[in-house]
């Protein structure tokens, strides 16, 4: 029982009492639900109560049996044989197999991982696989099928088809696929230990029933029928008490066998439980040891495929037959001794009544019922299957509908019984229904419905809602008909409604109408809201009666609206308001009312506002200049006021202009312009509209620099008081924009202003030439000076310098923009180029400002005497061949007469040292020859640097940098590598024939063969020089001229400047091992040891020893071979029906080898695999799978 055995099991670290992870009441109600279900009695929660251990019988140990691997086709083995014995060899069962295990489309799988100290942490993430994996399979089928059904113990023949035990676990692994279990625990949700605990010492401990597990937590895919359980305890407290689990369960084999073994494999399980005080298992957590599953479950009957719990089995097979021929396969004593835990389906019975009568218009009929009663055979109560009803015949069943699942029967449209519908028009329907467990079994029942006459009730076909127009006593015509036959005579009469009193009705015609007229703007219904409600009742003879509230909307009579403005209006001159109309509406205010101008002789004058009415001149009047039709000031005009029904009212109007004294205007410009220096501005121009014209005056009224003007009163002309200066501006912010403001006056009242802004523009100033008339310039020098030059104007002018003129301008240039003046070419004392040869220059410059400011100048240039520095001559870079110590010679020029003794000397460069010069003469050369290929330069490029001064004596030098570039003397190549080179037999390279070019840059090389013994056997590459073979030798078979291995052939190697080199080669061909090959072709029946001969072919000219072994393989072990002649043998002769190879699959793995006694081996894995005496021979098949799949 569960108490310590004192065995210490090996405790993680833990902090107790605070790890417990508590059941909720919802797990133990349902625990409790399902035992109470299965078992008949209540679950036990007491750890003292419960079994440490705990096992099933011996023969219900489930069989370990075949997952039937889709990738290897599924269970279409099996199923060949159930569509050939029940579908005539149409292979519908099989076809559907097949699609099922061929859905590789990509969907996306949840992936959960477990990590922490306990696993209690959990991280989960999605990604995209296969929807049918490479593991996928049965292997929830064989589960099922090995906990309810013992192995099938012999072959069963139907129509014909034999069906082995094997075929028959196959065909139980198909029925079970995708059957729906029992669910105990877990499903996606991790199994909290203290539930898992409870269901193993329950259902295996107590009930010695074996239960599936789902292996893998987080994931559907392995599952295996647990049949035993042991336990170790350690009780840490009275609330805690620490398990050791070991579960045992029946591993899957890894074929198809007709009598499958027991394989038992185990996993532990690692966890604290909680306890109360009464002992119950409340709560627990697993310790980081732990393996965790993902669901606890117990197979179910299977159903038929497209069922509820089967929605996607195989369509094509019978649940049913598959049963029975297991039954037939088992012997009935094994049969009857083995408890299952769904009892024989029996037939539900339908139990409500065969006949009925209802009540014409009305489609409910009645409410089926059905009986259940399936129980377990000898054992406990199980739930009742679910019962569907349906319509499944009846010569009136079109006219009927069944709830499926609550069974209420009704009719598709209200029967009418003197409008009969049924199939003899009597009024008797026939329907057949019938209840479905769901689990194969019916019970059908034919009902007669018999629909009886009742009193149609009349009905009121006119509408509810109506509209009424005011003044008027008709509402409405009230429509209604009755449906019983031989027409009733009805009854009208008014029964309610809150404006019932306010009508009156006709009880024979059904005519409405008001006892008063109704007045829309007075209205008398309830709310006052001129919707007047009234209930009407129609009955007929046998008191059937139907009632409608009727909504009568009095509406509106349009009155006319009416323009209460006077029609005599007066208005000044040159304002554009007149006056704005108004008017009346007697009807709703909240209708809109529009104004327009619909005629009078000066309707053209005048604009409304269509909304307020107010009415202005299109252009501003003026009294003395008159625009009414006769010009007498007196405008008419035609206003009209229309509501929005259409009503009318139209008032002609009479608008008198009456005069008004018009302010004077000025017309003379706000932004005149004035010259600085001068005082006069402008002219203030204005004019008077009045008649006669009245005399205006002109004032300064204003403005930031009023006080700087004046203007005449009378004539208006606007001045400066003094000149102003544009480089010196006195207006207020000082940017010569004068600010002042004039207004005119016309002695009644009339005045208009003016704000001027008077801008001074700038009168342009020459510029003026500052600089000297006189220049000197020393000879050799093009600069003479700059030209100078002022302007007065602000902001300052850019000027312009230019030549205009003098004897000697075009020996000169000028920078138009600085003034700089330049000879064009250097002026020499000893050659004056002057006009009159004085060395004085003549010449004439001018400046202009760009604002026809002009200046010009004549100027006198005197160029005085200077010593001329000497010119060297070559320049740059020159050329000398190596191996040579003269370079070149420098020579130098002295333009001064008399011309001066020049001295050469080396002043610098990089390569100076290497060099020396003769002072008087000029030659340069180098201390040593020169040499290409090992320049001595700096930087090694062969140009050598080297700088060289000249001087006069009197102070005149010049100086030179010469580069001397050193040139190249073409160089033979030379053929470095060696003249005579061995080679391996069996392959092409014979020699990579090197070759080096002393010049540089070093030239491209091209290799080529020239002559040879042996010539015509070889290539080789022009650019490489890789010589080859051009057919690998053979040593046992030499090619060459004399056939002693020993080829002769001559390599000419060129560079691209003409020179050239040959070699003459000697290639020894030399002999290599050759290993030898093995050829084999495995056939092996079972029940011998014969294999096959390892033949072996070694191509040396020498004999060697061969020598053959076994050097490997897994099935290395069950095999033998002859060393000499390669005969390879079983050990023991094999035996298909039990397999011995490493994966019991028939294909045995063995590795040989053979050495030929010089170093040469072969090694050829081998695969032998073995067939049934009874089978023809076939090529081994891939490994079978090695997971499950749910």
């Amino acid at each position: 029982m569960g108490t310590s055995i004192g065995v210490l099991l090996v405790t993680l670290s833990l902090s107790i009492g605070q790890v417990s992870d508590d059941i909720d009441q919802e797990e133990r109600a349902f625990q409790g639900q399902v035992f109470q279900q299965w078992w008949g009695k209540g679950i036990d929660w007491k750890f003292e109560g419960l079994p440490t251990e705990g096992k099933v019988a011996e023969k219900r140990i489930p069989y370990s049996g075949y997952i039937y691997p889709d990738t290897a086709g599924g269970t279409m083995s099996a199923l060949r044989k159930y569509d050939m014995a029940f579908h005539e060899g149409e292979l519908l069962a099989t076809s559907h197999e097949r699609q099922d295990t061929s859905l590789t489309e990509m969907v996306p799988r949840q992936v959960t991982e477990r990590f922490g100290l306990f696993g209690g942490q959990v991280r989960t993430y999605t990604i995209m696989a296969n929807a049918t994996p490479a593991w996928y399979g049965h292997c929830n089928g064989w589960t099922s099928a090995a906990i309810r059904h013992a192995e099938p113990q012999k072959d069963v023949t139907r129509n014909g088809v034999v069906f082995t035990p094997a075929d028959i676990k196959g065909l139980l692994a198909e029925v079970y696929m995708y059957n729906d279990p029992q669910m105990l625990a877990g499903d996606g949700v991790e199994i909290n230990p203290g539930v898992f605990h409870v269901i193993l010492t329950n259902w295996i401990g107590n009930g010695s029933h074996p239960i599936g597990m789902e292996a893998e937590p987080g994931k559907e895919k392995w599952n295996y029928p647990i049949h035993a359980y042991s336990a170790r305890t350690v009780r840490h407290s009275p609330e805690y008490v620490e398990v050791g689990m070991n579960i045992t369960y029946a591993m899957s084999s890894r074929g198809e066998l007709q009598q499958s073994p027991r394989i038992p494999r185990t996993k532990y399980f690692h966890y604290l439980l909680h306890l109360n005080e009464e002992g119950e298992i409340i709560g627990g957590v697993y310790y980081r040891d732990s393996s965790r599953i993902d669901m606890l479950w117990v197979p179910l009957r299977p159903k038929p495929s497209g069922k509820e719990g089967n929605e996607r089995g195989n369509p094509h097979l019978d649940v049913e037959e598959v049963l029975a021929i297991w039954r037939s396969s088992v012997p009935s004593n094994l049969r009857r001794s083995w408890v299952i835990v769904d009892p024989p389906n029996r037939a539900p019975s339908i139990t409500s009544a065969k006949s009925t009568s209802v009540a014409e218009n009305s489609t409910q009929v009645m409410q089926l019922s059905a009986d259940d009663q399936d129980l377990e055979e000898g054992l406990t109560f199980v739930a009742p299957q679910q019962l569907e009803f349906s319509l499944s015949g009846g010569a009136d069943m079109a006219a009927f509908v069944v709830d499926p699942e609550t069974g209420e029967l009704s009719f598709v449209q209200q029967p009418d019984f003197e409008l009969p519908t049924d199939a003899d028009k009597n009024n008797i329907y026939q329907v057949k229904v019938t209840v479905n467990d769901g689990a194969g079994e019916t019970d059908s029942q034919l009902l007669n419905i018999t629909v009886t006459d009742a009193n149609d009730a009349p009905a009121i076909v006119s509408g509810t809602k109506f509209k009424a127009i005011e003044n008027q006593l008709a509402a409405l015509m009230v429509d209604f008909v009755d449906q019983d036959q031989p027409t009733q005579e009805l009854t009208c009469s008014l029964t309610g409604g809150e404006d019932a009193a306010a009508f009156l009705i006709d009880s024979k015609t059904g005519k409405l109408t008001f006892k008063q007229a109704p007045d829309f703007e007075n209205p008398t219904d309830s709310d006052r809201d001129n919707i007047y409600q009234v209930e009407v009742n129609v009955e007929d003879e046998k008191g059937g009666a139907v009632s409608q509230l009727l909504q009568v909307a009095v509406t509106d009579a349009n009155d006319r609206p009416n323009i209460t403005s006077p029609k005599s209006q007066t208005a000044t001159e040159n304002q554009l308001a007149v006056f704005t109309v108004t008017g009346t509406d007697e009807d709703d205010s909240n209708e809109s009312l529009l104004f327009s101008l619909t005629g009078g002789l000066d309707r053209g004058s005048f604009t409304i506002d269509s909304q307020t009415g107010e009415l202005t001149f299109s252009n501003m009047p003026d009294f003395e200049r008159p625009a009414d039709s006769n010009e007498d000031n007196v405008y008419e005009v035609e206003i009209s006021l229309t509501d929005s029904a259409g009503g009318t009212a139209s008032q002609l109007f009479q608008i008198t202009l009456i005069d008004a004294n018009d302010a004077p205007v000025i017309t003379s410009t706000n932004t005149p312009k004035a010259i600085e220096n001068g005082l006069a501005v402008l002219k203030i121009e204005h004019r008077d509209q009045d008649l006669p014209p009245q005399s205006v005056t002109c004032t300064l009224v204003g403005g930031a620099d009023r006080n700087l003007f004046s203007v005449d009163a009378t004539t208006g002309m606007l001045a400066f008081k003094q000149s102003p200066n544009f480089e010196q501006a006195t207006d207020a912010d000082e940017d010569n924009v004068y600010e002042v403001e004039v207004g005119v006056a016309d002695g009644v009242g009339g005045t208009a202003t003016q704000l001027i802004s008077v801008r001074v523009t700038d009168a342009n100033d020459a510029p003026v030439i500052v600089s000297k008339s006189d220049l000197k310039a020393v000879e050799s020098q093009l600069k003479i000076g700059a030209v100078s030059a002022e302007d007065e104007d602000f902001p300052t002018q850019q000027l312009k310098f230019l030549l205009s003129g003098g004897a000697d301008q075009s020996r000169f240039s000028i920078d138009n923009k600085t003034g700089e003046l330049s000879f064009k070419q250097l002026p020499n004392y000893e050659s004056p180029t002057d006009k009159d040869q004085d060395n004085k220059y003549e010449i004439e410059v001018e400046v202009d400002d760009g604002a026809g400011g002009i200046a010009k100048q004549a100027l006198c240039v005197a160029v005085i005497d200077a010593n001329d520095r000497p010119i060297m001559s070559p320049r740059g870079t020159v050329k000398a061949a190596e191996r040579q110590l003269v370079a070149t010679t420098i020579t130098a020029q002295d333009e001064d007469s008399p011309p001066q003794k020049l001295v050469f000397s080396l002043r610098g460069g990089a390569d100076r040292k290497q060099f020396a010069i003769n002072s008087g003469t000029g030659e340069l050369a180098f201390k040593q020859a020169p040499d290409f290929e090992h320049p001595g330069d700096a930087d090694k490029d062969n140009v050598y640097v080297v700088k060289i001064k000249v001087e006069d004596g009197a102070g005149g030098t010049a100086m030179q940098m010469i580069r001397v570039a050193v040139f190249n003397a073409n160089d033979d190549p030379v053929i470095m590598s060696s003249d005579a080179v061995e080679a391996a037999e069996n392959q092409l390279a014979a020699i990579k024939v090197l070759a080096h070019d002393e010049d540089l840059p070093t030239q491209a090389l091209v290799y080529s063969l020239n002559r040879g013994a042996d010539q015509e056997r070889f290539a080789i590459d022009a650019a490489t020089g890789d010589l080859t073979f051009k057919d690998a030798p053979d040593f046992e078979k030499p090619r060459d001229k004399n056939m002693d291995n020993v080829y002769e052939v001559e390599v000419k190697v060129e560079d691209d400047q003409g020179g050239s080199t040959t070699q003459l080669v000697n290639v020894t061909v030399i002999n290599v091992n050759e290993r030898p090959t093995i050829t084999y072709s495995p056939k092996v029946q079972e029940n011998q040891t014969e294999v096959l001969t390892v033949n072996v072919t070694d191509e040396d000219m020498s004999t060697h020893d061969i020598v053959i072994s076994i050097s490997g393989g897994a099935d290395r072990d069950r095999f033998v071979i002859d060393s000499k002649n390669g005969d390879l043998a079983f050990k023991t002769a094999p035996d298909f029906e039990d397999p011995t190879d490493a994966d019991m699959n028939n294909v045995y793995e063995v590795e040989v080898k053979v050495e030929d006694g010089e170093g040469g081996t072969a090694v050829q894995s081998i695969r032998v695999k073995v067939t049934d005496a009874d089978e023809p021979d076939s090529e081994p098949s891939p490994d079978e799978p090695k997971d499950e799949q749910n």
